[in-house]
């Protein structure tokens, strides 16, 4: 996730300076593989534990929490595009 987040600032920041925003995804293209070899460093020093049973409960309900705000945002969009086109 920490090398999305880095990558993502640089992709937009390619973007603006090509005046291309299809070049925002380079950045996350860039940041993932930061990404996961900053994890498997983190795993190897010993400092990513296993997730126990209430990590995972919780785990659970945050996925559900953010599908159901995803989709009312959906909807909400959705509503919005109906009512200012017609």
């Amino acid at each position: 996730m920490i090398g999305i987040l880095m990558g993502f600032p640089m992709g937009i920041a390619l973007s603006l300076a090509l005046g291309n925003f299809a070049f925002v995804g380079t950045g996350i293209a860039i940041g993932l593989p930061i990404g996961i070899a900053l994890e498997e460093k983190a795993k190897k020093e010993g400092k990513v534990r296993e997730l126990n049973e209430s990590d995972l409960i919780l785990r659970k309900k945050l996925f559900r929490v953010t599908l159901i705000l995803l989709t009312l945002t959906v909807l909400g969009l959705v509503t919005f595009l109906l009512f200012r086109l017609s």
